[in-house]
C-alpha cells in the first residue's frame, strides 16, 4: 500500500509502502496523531475529511478506527472524482487534516 503526500509544490508524491492493509491504517493513524492531534491545539475543531474510490473492508476498518480513538472527532466522508481515482486506483482509503505545516518531502 503506497503511503502518498501532497509535497509543498502541490505534487502527490510516494512517502512510503506498508505490506498489508492493517499495517497500512496503524501508520496512517500514527501520522495523525503525531502531525494532526499532537501537532495542532486546535485540531478537534476542523473535520477530517475521509475519502474513498470504492467502499472497501480497508476503508470501513479505518472509519472504525478513527471513531474509536478520537470519539470527537467530525468525519465528513466523499467519494473521489474519475480523475484522482485513475491516479490512485480501485479500493484507496484518504485522509486529509489540517495539522502541522506541510510535510517536508
Amino acid at each position: 500500500n503506497p503511503i502518498i503526500l501532497i509535497s509543498s509544490n502541490g505534487k502527490l508524491q510516494v512517502q512510503n509502502t506498508i505490506k498489508g492493509n492493517r499495517k497500512a491504517v496503524a501508520y496512517l493513524l500514527e501520522m495523525l496523531q503525531k502531525h494532526g492531534v499532537e501537532a495542532k491545539d486546535n485540531f478537534f475543531d476542523r473535520p477530517l475529511y475521509l475519502v474513498r474510490t470504492s467502499k472497501n473492508d480497508t476503508y470501513d476498518f479505518l472509519k472504525q478506527e478513527l471513531k474509536r480513538r478520537y470519539p470527537k472527532l467530525v468525519i465528513k466522508e466523499s467519494i473521489v472524482g474519475p480523475v484522482i481515482g485513475a491516479h490512485v486506483g480501485c479500493g484507496a482509503s484518504i485522509i486529509f487534516f489540517e495539522g502541522a505545516p506541510r510535510f517536508k518531502i
